[in-house]
């Protein structure tokens, strides 16, 4: 467990926030790695063209082989062009070639950062820049070799090109576990402050008054800081190294205060609901109330940037229950809720008052008392 989730643990109780008992725990559905599944895929696609014997071993006679398209006369003017259209331009070939590039000198100190407790947001940017890229040109090979004559190339050029992205599948897999430590300890100072939020919603009475008459500048939850725990959370949620390395516990504490603070940022200080609740609950219905619950939660959610899906699975003595942390999960719980709060503080109806009529045994009976 990282140092600062063992600080966490000391302040507050995951568990309790994950609501879970002593006894039972959390598990993390591992995900797939779809850019390690494709390296494998294309690997594999050297082995079975080599199997072929389809490579040659010497120089290619260029001018009777490629008479569909230009290709270079040069022999390492040509190598350079086809490992640049097997990689999808020279764009992704020099990141991969050019040891001076911001990317290969990020990755000659991958070994240190993974040490540090914490990356420079513009590291990170730079690393999920590179992995895209890697992506990219890793999606442009396999196109390329399934589609094109593995002729095109000498068995030297072959191997160079597999060495290549041998090459870019180890640093892909290195960007992943680096970015998967730094998004966990995101994920911590996220829960601490949902934590925070958490605190500022139990100070609040859970009246008309109280939910919307309050000093919101104490108790207003900032958009920019909601959308900034929702886009660290699933952002996280879509790396595999923090799928397998996670405390489940953590995770579903995280999913629960995000709800939690969703929630009551959709009705919470919103004029639109306030005069719909003051109106009284003969005028107001469930959909009514519920269309602008979903709008204000949509709004919210507009800003998220990746909407990538993990299921935790709570395991209790004897049942099991699926969470899902997704985007549409997150958004339909705080609907529900938010609905559930905000009818419960409707004004009452009043009862009018039965009048029962006195029968005329009763009138005469009453006449005769006076």
């Amino acid at each position: 467990m990282h140092n600062l989730q063992e600080k966490q643990v000391r302040t507050l109780d995951l568990a309790e926030f994950a609501h879970i008992a002593a006894d039972e725990t959390v598990i993390v559905e591992p995900i797939r790695d779809r850019t390690r599944e494709l390296f494998d895929k294309t690997l594999d696609l050297f082995d079975l063209q080599s199997s072929d014997n389809h490579a040659t071993d010497g120089a290619i006679d260029v001018s009777s082989r490629f008479t569909n398209r230009y290709i270079p006369l040069h022999d390492d003017l040509r190598k350079i062009y086809l490992f640049a259209e097997a990689l999808g331009g020279y764009e992704h070939l020099n990141e991969l070639l050019n040891e001076h590039s911001p990317a290969n000198l990020l990755s000659a100190r991958i070994d240190k950062l993974l040490d540090d407790d914490y990356l420079k947001s513009e590291d990170v940017r730079v690393l999920e820049e590179q992995h895209a890229n890697l992506t990219t040109a890793l999606e442009n090979a396999n196109e390329y070799l399934k589609k094109h004559a593995i002729e095109d190339f000498t068995r030297e050029e072959l191997t160079e090109l597999h060495h290549l992205l041998v090459n870019a599948s180890r640093r892909s897999k290195q960007i992943v576990n680096l970015l998967g430590k730094h998004k966990i300890r995101e994920i911590e100072q996220a829960v601490e402050k949902l934590y925070a939020f958490h605190e500022k919603i139990h100070s609040v009475e859970k009246t008309v008054t109280g939910i919307f008459m309050v000093d919101s500048e104490v108790l207003f939850i900032p958009t920019r800081d909601l959308i900034e725990c929702v886009n660290t959370i699933f952002s996280g949620v879509g790396n595999p190294y923090l799928a397998d390395n996670i405390d489940g516990v953590l995770l579903l504490a995280a999913r629960n205060l995000l709800i939690e603070a969703v929630t009551f940022y959709s009705y919470y200080g919103k004029e639109r609901i306030y005069n719909l609740v003051s109106k009284g609950s003969k005028t107001v219905s469930n959909a009514v109330i519920t269309h602008h619950i979903r709008s204000e939660i949509s709004e919210l959610f507009k800003a998220c940037k990746t909407d990538n899906k993990l299921v935790l699975k709570r395991i209790m003595k004897d049942a099991e229950k699926e969470f899902e942390i997704s985007v549409e999960a997150i958004q339909a719980e705080a609907e529900h809720n938010a609905v559930a709060i905000v009818r419960d503080m409707l004004p009452r109806p009043e009862v009018p008052k039965r009048v029962v009529k006195k029968s005329l045994f009763n009138k005469i009976m009453s006449w005769f008392r006076k």
